[in-house]
């Protein structure tokens, strides 16, 4: 996931940021639905055996270079709401540390 996303097309805008240190907001793309084999898969991911792994940049690229990913681990589905796209809240395995926090969270909007 890539947090900054003014250098996207509109279409690929999503509203991904960090609610708090240990919750995550994820937009699916624009054409899936709670109820399609996509929503389905995000809601119950544990009960079908999916894992769902959380990797964060603050931008695309630093210094002309693909920027690398952080791994936040293993994320647990907490609820959702809208359609087309859905906004999907995860709950973290542990909290950001603080000093991540300031860093990630300034480019929440």
């Amino acid at each position: 996931m890539t947090l900054e996303k003014k250098d996207m097309m509109s279409d690929f805008q999503y509203r991904d940021r960090f609610l708090s240190p240990a919750t995550f907001q994820w937009q699916s793309q624009n054409q899936t639905t709670r109820e399609g084999k996509r929503g389905r898969l995000i809601a119950g991911h544990e009960v079908n055996g999916h894992a769902v792994h959380l990797f964060i940049r603050g931008t695309k690229k630093v210094q002309g270079r693909a920027a690398p990913f952080l791994y936040c681990g293993e994320v647990r589905f907490l609820d959702w709401e809208g359609e087309r796209p859905i906004t999907v809240r995860w709950e973290l395995p542990e909290a950001v540390p603080p000093g991540l926090w300031d860093e990630l969270s300034i480019k929440k909007k």
